[in-house]
């Protein structure tokens, strides 16, 4: 079974692969049209319509963000995690 942060590079790689062509690179930039990424999302006097603006901007915010992530230090978080996972069963015993 895969651990969280491995399942987390996979993704990663799965969003760089898809958004690093140039079909991609285009469906970025719908993405931060729609999301309205370079206007705010604050609507006045409707604070349901700005937290719903808000959502479509962070969505496009997580995708950004994966797609700049690190492998190196992605792979290094998923080291220390099972180095830490080993040592805590061999301080239960298990």
């Amino acid at each position: 079974m895969k651990s969280i942060l491995e399942r987390y590079i996979v993704r990663a790689k799965t969003y760089k692969a898809v958004f690093s062509s140039p079909e991609g690179q285009k469906v970025l930039e719908f993405l931060a049209e729609e999301a309205g990424q370079f206007r705010t999302s604050y609507v006045p006097g409707d604070p349901q319509g700005t937290a719903f603006n808000e959502g479509k901007r962070h969505m496009f915010n997580h995708i950004l963000g994966i797609i700049q992530q690190d492998e190196k230090l992605l792979r290094q978080a998923v080291q220390s995690e099972q180095e830490r996972l080993q040592m805590q069963l061999a301080l239960t015993g298990e």
